[in-house]
């Protein structure tokens, strides 16, 4: 019997809502929460039953911390003292779980659990969603740019229509996440002057239906690049693509690698950019040196079968000619 699993959950942030009844469901089918690790949840076979579960948020904290600091480690001591018991953190997100039916809540102010939480989401939440925002932006800008200039490119470019395709999808991720943050959030204020602490709506089928609709662009973009142009260009472009995803997965495992060898959060982020962007250079330069290669082999075999041909046509002109 499989022991342990491993699920790509897309709840945002903030959604400690829907964090808590997801996470309540696992456990009543037997599975609880462990670690988190590159977004990946990595859940264990317990036996099945209710338990509490609660998402509070720890502003400063960092993904990259080697360890818990001083105040951290104070802070899950006290939640372990009330019956809380940490299944997981990422970054500020703290995850506990609590045998107790009815346990005493770790945040017992509204406002300041709210205050929290908005402080923990300006570390890293909103202003990866802003960058990514900004950057889906310039790069629809410039493809605009250049279908207007050379108009049709865009039709017969199959990269261009999935690149521009994923684009569009991810502004409307960003814009959907931060639209519904900020509206819980003011709402939210509101309801922290009444002593209430508003719960979270859940988008996630927005983002299945996101993640869903780039898969099958990306498939749509494999087939195309498998089944036209050239050979050396479907190869180069295919194993690109693939090899560009790869680094960017050996840059995660790099990242938790540093963390577990105490490598402080500066340095850790430092050697992860660094890494990557060296080897997306390399491979980058590295391909396109083998499509140059396979592209000039590819014209030398054309010029050669071009040259048979030419002379096998003077050849059947000359007979025809000396039989007459």
């Amino acid at each position: 019997m499989k022991e342990k699993k491993r699920r790509m959950e897309l709840y945002s942030f903030y959604d400690r809502t829907g964090i808590e009844r997801h996470l309540g469901q696992m456990a009543e089918k037997g599975w609880r929460l462990e670690k988190i690790e590159n977004n990946i949840w990595h859940y264990r076979r317990t036996a099945p039953g209710k338990v509490s579960v609660t998402v509070t948020y720890f502003p400063k904290a960092s993904e990259l911390d080697p360890e818990p600091s001083e105040e951290q480690k104070q802070f899950y001591d006290f939640c372990e003292h009330t019956g809380w018991k940490l299944a997981a953190a990422s970054a500020q997100l703290q995850i506990f779980y609590n045998e107790n039916r009815n346990p005493v809540p770790i945040a017992t102010d509204p406002g300041l659990e709210l205050e929290t939480v908005h402080r923990s989401a300006r570390r890293g939440f909103l202003p990866a969603l802003w960058i990514i925002l900004a950057f889906a932006v310039i790069m629809l800008g410039l493809s605009a740019v250049s279908l207007y200039r050379e108009p049709g490119t865009l039709a017969l470019s199959s990269t261009m229509l999935f690149t521009d395709f994923a684009y569009v999808l991810l502004l409307i991720y960003c814009l959907s996440e931060l639209a519904d943050y900020y509206s819980w959030y003011f709402r939210a204020r509101e309801a922290a002057v009444r002593g209430e602490f508003l719960e979270t709506k859940s988008r996630i089928w927005l983002a299945k239906l996101i993640l869903a609709a780039v898969f099958l662009a990306f498939l749509f973009w494999i087939i195309n690049r498998v089944s036209t142009g050239p050979i050396w260009q479907r190869t180069v472009g295919i194993i690109t693509a693939f090899g560009i995803i790869a680094i960017l997965n050996l840059g995660g495992w790099i990242k938790i690698f540093l963390k577990k060898r105490k490598f402080s959060p500066g340095l850790n982020r430092a050697v992860t950019f660094t890494v990557i962007i060296v080897l997306c250079v390399a491979f980058t330069a590295l391909m396109v040196r083998v499509g140059i290669g396979m592209a000039r082999r590819e014209a030398r075999l054309q010029e050669q079968n071009e040259t048979t041909l030419t002379g096998e046509n003077l050849s059947v002109q000359q007979e025809t000619h000396s039989l007459q």
